[in-house]
């Protein structure tokens, strides 16, 4: 099982100590935020059991002491995983940090310059910036997946081909039967866009839930090859998938057509669209499209 994936509570737990150190790729919301659920709980217990035990550094249970060390590289991992897979860099946790040195050195010079006058007002007002950066991060980890970026694919969808799940081992087993497999494509309602019906998002972020015209196509003849990467059916006359794939680089290029009248294909780029959809991807609308 690998990042990312909309997860349960016990995969994100897999997912956190299998990923451990890992600063590459994404992790999605539910991966994060069940994690923090979790790790919570944990300092709770083990907080619990050092007040029971008297094993005790102050008010902090040793035992938390030593379950935060063995996380703290996994956590950060998965924090930066996380900015990624909303499309930002990771390098944006060091704002933060950065901040909290800064207000941590001001509090010092207020301290030594007037220790037995210390200044309350100006030391709460200098933490306003540590407090709106670490802000402004958690709202980044709040952000839903996008789809394929520069960090790796979207949840879902193996960019490496190999068998490394249960949605990427469906497309891989099924991609020779192209009947069983294409036929269930669905269209989404948003952009137009073909898609497996292994992917539960477009690109475009169109959720397949959310679709209310979910329509499956049927492919039968030579106009079309499908992606190995990702599953797309995309016209001959397209060079490169959406994902990044080219066609020249695609093993076992399935040469497919569409039957299905209620598509049409840009002449421009030669993409398939629903004829819902007014305008295609590369900007050719329909009207236009002789």
């Amino acid at each position: 099982m690998k990042s990312p994936k909309y997860c349960t509570f016990g995969e994100a737990i897999e997912l956190f100590f299998s990923n451990y150190g890992n600063f590459s790729g994404r992790s999605t919301r539910s991966e994060y935020f069940w994690w923090l659920l979790f790790n919570f709980l944990m300092n709770f217990a083990l907080n619990l059991l050092g007040s029971l035990t008297h094993v005790m550094i102050g008010r902090t249970s040793v035992f938390t002491l030593i379950w935060e060390l063995i996380v703290f590289i996994p956590c950060l991992s998965l924090c930066v995983r996380r900015l990624h897979d909303t499309g930002k860099s990771g390098a944006l946790l060091l704002i933060p940090v950065i901040a909290l040195v800064i207000w941590y050195l001001y509090i010092i010079g207020l301290v030594k310059s007037n220790p037995y006058n210390i200044p309350y007002t100006k030391l709460f007002m200098s933490a306003i910036l540590p407090l709106i950066s670490g802000l402004v991060i958690f709202i980044f980890y709040l952000l839903p997946s996008e789809g394929p970026n520069q960090y790796g694919p979207g949840p879902g969808n193996d960019a490496s081909g190999s068998d490394t799940g249960s949605e990427s081992n469906a497309i891989a087993n099924s991609a020779n039967d192209t009947n069983s497999f294409d036929s269930r494509n669905w269209i989404c309602d948003s952009c137009g866009k073909v898609n497996s019906p292994f992917f539960e998002t477009c690109e475009c972020g169109m959720k397949k839930r959310d679709n209310k015209n979910i329509q499956s196509i049927a492919i039968t003849n030579i106009n079309m090859w499908q992606c190995k990467r990702c599953g797309t059916m995309n016209s001959n006359t397209t060079g490169t998938c959406g994902c990044g794939m080219k066609k020249r680089d695609n093993i076992n290029i399935q040469s497919v057509a569409n039957t299905n009248t209620n598509m049409w294909q840009c002449k421009r780029c030669g993409s398939m669209n629903s004829n819902t959809t007014g305008t295609c991807g590369c900007g050719m609308k329909k009207t236009d499209n002789i």
